[in-house]
């Protein structure tokens, strides 16, 4: 009798092992065969988070795709903004307003210089 509950104890242990690996065999086939969901899946949650992200009022992401190569402009404001973080912006407004009434008084008298421009203007700043 003993021999037949020993026989029966190991009987069901190899049924157990045997069960386990049909059952780990068919997870693994499974897992296999949902791979390319998963991808897909993860793969549109990124994009949705890219939108999400563009569509964010507060971040955003600019991407340069090119150099125009093109000079920016920089307005009498910027400029006369960034001589007063310097501290130089009396002595740059003296040096224009001499410069302006130069050209103004060349223009009343008619005796314009070769290549005569306002110099109160919008300047071009090389392109960084």
């Amino acid at each position: 009798m003993y021999s037949s509950i020993t026989t029966n104890l190991q009987n069901k242990v190899k049924a157990g092992t045997f069960k386990d690996q049909i059952f780990n065999e068919e997870l693994d086939k499974i897992g296999k065969e949902k791979e390319p969901i998963k991808r897909k899946v993860h793969f549109n949650l990124e994009s949705k988070a890219k939108t999400r992200l563009i569509e964010s009022k507060d971040k955003r992401i600019v991407h340069f795709m090119f150099n125009p190569g093109v000079t920016a402009t920089i307005s009498p404001f910027c400029r006369k903004y960034s001589k007063h973080l310097d501290g130089s912006l009396e002595d740059f407004e003296r040096e224009e307003k001499e410069k302006f009434d130069g050209y103004i008084q060349r223009m009343v008298n008619d005796e314009p210089e070769e290549n005569d421009v306002n110099p109160v203007v919008y300047e071009d700043m090389p392109y960084e």
